[in-house]
């Protein structure tokens, strides 16, 4: 919600921290739920607003993470996020490009757009978004 609320640097420190407090056999699973989100923020604001979120990740990455090889991943992934195609798909980039399980990429975003039965429909409810200019699915 943060970032949907563009507090990109609030987002990034709830998100790395997040990323160094689970278990570490879920990072695969938090790795897709910052592509989603990431997506997101592409689809409703435009590029420059991900990029930005992007950023703010990288760097709370650094600044959060206390274990070593997390903050490593984390930033390899963010790393990878941040040379994602035109038209990109969270699940098939984090397989493609991040390393994570195919079964875990498609239960991570199952989990993200659970209880959301239009996600058009939600998009249009966020004031100030700009809609469009990637497909919604």
């Amino acid at each position: 919600m943060l970032a949907l609320k563009r507090d990109f640097a609030g987002a990034a420190v709830a998100f790395a921290r997040y990323f160094d407090a689970g278990p570490g056999h879920w990072a695969d699973r938090a790795t897709v739920t910052l592509a989603c989100q990431v997506h997101e923020l592409e689809v409703l604001y435009g590029r420059d607003a991900a990029d930005a979120m992007i950023g703010e990740v990288l760097g709370a990455a650094y600044r959060e993470v206390a274990d070593q090889d997390r903050r490593t991943l984390l930033a390899e992934r963010i790393g990878g996020l941040a040379v994602r195609d035109d038209g990109w798909r969270p699940v098939e980039t984090s397989v493609a490009r991040l390393a994570v399980r195919r079964d875990e990429a498609v239960a991570a975003d199952a989990i993200f757009r659970f209880d959301i039965a239009d996600i058009a429909a939600l998009r249009a409810k966020i004031p100030h978004a700009r809609h469009g200019g990637l497909d919604a699915n």
